[in-house]
């Protein structure tokens, strides 16, 4: 008689949150520390128990233990009014949310080097081109809409918050300058020095 296979089993997530499920076969799980699948056909949970007693997994741990950091990415302002994002892995993302943080990632750098978000219209499709089976290239779904989105309902509040932190408690000059384009319409430029 043959063996039989075991499959994934949600109840093995219990306490080891760097587990989850692998989306292309119900014989492998997958490790979000080491970001790979392992099979679990033959010894199933005793698979698990294996790959977290391994001298790789252990070594991520550590590494993802040792770095500070708020999160898995992180907005930083830097010199010129520069926004770029600070990646760091010290907290546990779930997989589910990989595609975002891609997503808020990419248009951070659109962003910071002043990239149109009509260029992000077949940024999934390239992303899919290149990072094949990868679960977060998979469901990567930003577009112009979605770009135009995260900037403004999510980037634009957090960057306003940092500026008016750091501006409430150190001396700052503000500077102006109120002019008519060649289009005949007002502008209003306000520049911060702290």
């Amino acid at each position: 008689m043959a063996p039989r296979n075991s499959t994934y089993c949600v109840k093995w997530e219990q306490n080891r949150p760097w587990l989850s499920s692998c989306p292309t076969s119900t014989l492998k799980a997958y490790c979000n520390v080491c970001d790979s699948e392992f099979n679990v056909a033959n010894m199933g949970v005793g698979a698990v128990d294996s790959h977290a007693k391994g001298a790789r997994h252990i070594q991520k741990e550590r590494e993802q233990a040792g770095k500070k950091g708020g999160g898995q990415s992180r907005l930083v302002l830097g010199g010129a009014g520069k926004v770029t994002a600070a990646a760091t892995d010290s907290m546990y993302v779930p997989p589910e949310l990989h595609p975002l943080r891609a997503e808020v990632i990419e248009t951070l750098h659109k962003v910071e080097h002043n990239i149109s978000f009509n260029c992000a219209q077949n940024d999934g499709d390239r992303f899919r081109l290149m990072f094949l089976g990868h679960k977060a290239a998979e469901k990567y779904a930003c577009s112009y809409t979605k770009s135009a989105y995260l900037v403004t309902h999510g980037i634009s509040p957090y960057v306003k918050q940092k500026l008016k932190e750091d501006c409430a408690n150190t001396p700052y000059t503000i500077k102006f300058d109120e002019t008519t384009t060649s289009q005949t319409k007002k502008q209003f430029d306000m520049y911060i020095s702290y």
